[in-house]
């Protein structure tokens, strides 16, 4: 994995991994101050899906992120997971490792 991708990959992960953990945050608030799922936690709730998957799956998790940001939450994480993904997928040798 060449340094650019390699920087796209941790820069995704440790800036959605905090996005993921203030979600949570702000919906577990939410469920324990009024137990109803109404619409506006939808997005944030898609979101934080997109940004668990995209720690496995950074194709699927990115674009589920992306399409949940678009309505107006910072979109960053989601847009560089679906970058990573491009660039790795250009070469053929561009796998994480678990370092």
């Amino acid at each position: 994995m060449n340094g650019i991708t390699n920087a796209v990959l941790w820069i995704a992960r440790i800036s959605g991994t905090l996005v993921l953990a203030v979600l949570l945050l702000l919906l577990l608030g939410h469920f324990f101050k009024e137990p109803s799922l109404g619409t506006p936690y939808i997005l944030p709730l898609v979101i934080v899906i997109g940004l668990g998957l995209a720690l496995k799956w950074e194709g699927l998790g990115g674009l589920i992120a992306t399409l949940g940001n678009i309505i107006g939450f910072v979109a960053v994480p989601g847009l560089l997971y679906l970058v990573y993904w491009v660039l790795a997928r250009r070469r053929p040798s561009a796998t994480p490792t678990s370092d």
